[in-house]
């Protein structure tokens, strides 16, 4: 609230949240003889990024680090987990289960299914039995040298 202006006169008014969150802030304007306009609602997002797409909710901030630190659905109304990739993009656990779902990127604002690479586990599964086998192979090979070796050995002995 201010004292009563002129006409046309811009005021600004200062306030402190403290803590990260969406708020709903209104202006109104009454003059001195209580006659009053509409009021006009404004959103203020204090470390908020909000999110919609297959899910809705807000990334929050909660620490004021600009790392965005929790998800909130606002269909579940929970807070989850989310972290951050090397990318600078947000992983994001949306229904508190501990496997991510969704990978959120803040510059393009994209919200994207989040897919475990199995083509990359599959790879690795691949190579690991390439290796196993080459190892396998390898000691069969050394084991059939130490028998020859010794038979020689044992043939020159005799």
């Amino acid at each position: 609230t201010t004292e009563f202006l002129p006409n046309g006169t811009m005021v600004t008014q200062n306030h402190t949240w403290t803590a990260a969150g969406k708020y709903t802030m209104w202006v109104q304007a009454i003059d001195d003889k209580d006659a009053s306009s509409e009021k006009t609602y404004l959103p203020v997002l204090i470390d908020v990024m909000p999110i919609s797409g297959k899910i809705q909710g807000d990334l929050i901030d909660e620490d004021s680090d600009d790392v965005y630190d929790f998800f909130y659905n606002y269909s579940s109304e929970k807070k989850t987990e989310v972290d951050q990739d090397f990318d600078g993009r947000y992983l994001i656990d949306s229904t508190g289960d501990g496997k991510w779902a969704f990978v959120y990127d803040p510059e393009t604002g994209e919200l994207t299914d989040y897919e475990s690479d199995e083509s990359e586990s599959s790879t690795l599964q691949i190579y690991n039995l390439g290796v196993t086998f080459i190892a396998i192979l390898a000691l069969v090979s050394l084991m059939g040298s130490l028998i020859v070796v010794k038979k020689n050995k044992d043939g020159k002995e005799k």
